[in-house]
């Protein structure tokens, strides 16, 4: 019997499965095309605009149970308040899963929001603030489609002489069974 790579790997223990399968049974992972960047990515001036853009793959999410956390950090660049936008959804109709604004004084922002499978359309969002949650939280929310990959976007609006950078983008995957 031919062994696979990851059971040749002695630094790997065998029950950790690997990057980007399925994990039923409420095993926590963190994926794979999360954008981590010790510069960022920096967006324009003066214009509204997706600053980054990553793509979950289709059915991420598949029953009740299943929940997401998601993540970004940024941080404006000079100028005035500037708000960063975290979407989530097919392409071209994203809903707005999370949102903080910098006052225009270069302050890291995080955003944060959690989503709960409801049904193949529709997710529950809670939206944490510091302190509190965030306006953005409501239950049973239309607009997904987890047969199809989903758009994950961090987007600025527009603010005159001022911008955002992105360095974190990032989503956990907690399976039914995480208690």
């Amino acid at each position: 019997m031919s062994q696979t790579p990851r059971e040749r790997r002695p630094d790997i223990p065998p029950s950790i499965p690997a990057p980007g399968s399925y994990l039923p049974g409420g095993i926590v992972t963190t994926w794979e095309g999360s954008y981590i960047s010790g510069t960022g990515t920096a967006g324009a001036d003066n214009t509204a605009q997706t600053v980054k853009a990553l793509t979950l793959p289709a059915n991420y999410l598949r029953q009740l149970g299943d929940r997401l956390w998601m993540r970004a950090y940024w941080r404006g660049d000079t100028g005035g308040p500037i708000t960063g936008t975290v979407s989530l959804g097919p392409s071209g109709s994203e809903v707005a899963i999370s949102n903080t604004t910098d006052v225009g004084t270069t302050t890291l922002q995080v955003n944060e929001s959690w989503l709960h499978y409801i049904d193949n359309t529709h997710a529950n969002i809670i939206e944490q603030e510091v302190g509190a949650l965030g306006a953005l939280s409501a239950a049973n929310v239309a607009g997904f489609d987890w047969d199809s990959p989903q758009s994950l976007i961090i987007a600025q609006d527009a603010v005159g002489n001022n911008h955002i950078v992105v360095f974190f983008l990032s989503v956990d995957r907690f399976p039914k069974g995480i208690g």
